[in-house]
């Protein structure tokens, strides 16, 4: 939400994924916006303080379902990212907008505060095989020895101590003491990977790594042997142009496992013109996205086990947002 300062008191919703990156409408990129309520968006209102029979209705994921067509879901991302749809929400009448994400700045109140989290996507989702030759996915979730923070565990060589790591791993007959393998041809020169699996857990094992050639740090070594880990609902396999695409383009330390989504809209055009134009101030934050976020809810949402994600903001950030919040009360 913003403040009423400047007569826009709106709530701006960026639709990420779906509507947003929907490269086969029509829809016109100009900053332009006009009225527009789709026709398979039902509203329903629910009272925030619930109890008994309301609250076990509204704790049901069936209250807040509802249909996305499959062709609303896009399978690649569009070449402009600032053409990606925008839907405002006009706080005091409750009218929908839509137009295109190029035009943000215009509904940003001047002197705003941006916290941007930079965190990067990871080639985290290895094809590897068992000695048998059978082929078992690595999906790279959490760094666990020496270190686990993923900044610093990423920068890590194979020439130091054991270095163990918890994967997410989907394959056929998988066990403890069993030993994956994958290689891949990265400027000509071989790199290979072997990851044992000391600890199993359904579907979550912890590896032992070792890499060849040893001088490469983790993050070189996924970029050379990985690829991106879409979100299963993309419904295709990843491509080089993913590298970029699934990529703020204010990203900056290695991390994620999943791409911070409402922030792919941005471009460093509209970045600059949020500076420029609307004297928006531009903070950093890092918040890792785990494997997490792509976990259905599924029956009672608080029965539903959520993820952890490793963040950290300064104190110099939780300051100034806390003096801009006094200022605005």
């Amino acid at each position: 939400s913003h403040n009423k300062g400047d007569g826009l008191p709106r709530r701006v919703c960026c639709v990420p994924d779906a509507s947003a990156l929907y490269t086969q409408s029509r829809w016109s990129h100009a900053d332009a916006v006009t009225s527009v309520v789709p026709p398979h968006v039902s509203v329903r209102s629910v009272a925030s303080n619930l109890s008994g029979e309301a609250a076990r209705y509204v704790s049901a994921t069936a209250a807040i379902d509802y249909h996305l067509p499959e062709d609303r879901i896009a399978a690649f991302p569009l070449p402009d990212r600032a053409a990606s749809k925008l839907l405002v929400v006009e706080s005091d009448s409750g009218r929908l907008t839509c137009g295109a994400f190029r035009g943000l700045p215009f509904l940003i109140p001047k002197g705003s505060l941006c916290v941007r989290n930079v965190s990067r996507v990871i080639a985290a989702r290895v094809m590897g095989r068992k000695a048998t030759g059978g082929e078992v996915e690595i999906f790279f979730l959490n760094p666990v020895k020496p270190s686990a923070d993923p900044a610093v565990a990423l920068a890590l060589t194979c020439e130091g101590g054991e270095i163990v790591w918890e994967c997410l791993l989907r394959g056929k007959n998988l066990k403890e003491d069993q030993t994956l393998h994958a290689t891949a041809n990265v400027g000509g020169k071989e790199v290979a990977m072997e990851a044992h699996i000391v600890q199993r857990a359904g579907k979550v094992a912890r590896l032992r790594l070792k890499w060849d050639p040893p001088t490469l740090t983790i993050a070189d070594l996924l970029e050379g042997i990985g690829s991106t880990p879409l979100p299963p609902y993309m419904r295709r396999k990843a491509e080089p142009s993913d590298r970029q695409s699934y990529q703020t383009v204010y990203a900056e330390t290695n991390g994620s496992v999943a791409a911070p989504t409402a922030g792919l809209h941005f471009d460093d055009e509209v970045l600059r013109r949020m500076e420029a134009e609307r004297n928006v101030q531009f903070r950093n934050t890092l918040l890792h996205i785990g494997a997490g976020t792509f976990i259905p809810v599924e029956g009672d949402v608080t029965d539903h086990t959520m993820h952890q994600e490793p963040f950290s903001i300064s104190t110099a950030l939780l300051r100034e947002i806390a003096h801009r919040r006094k200022l605005r009360a």
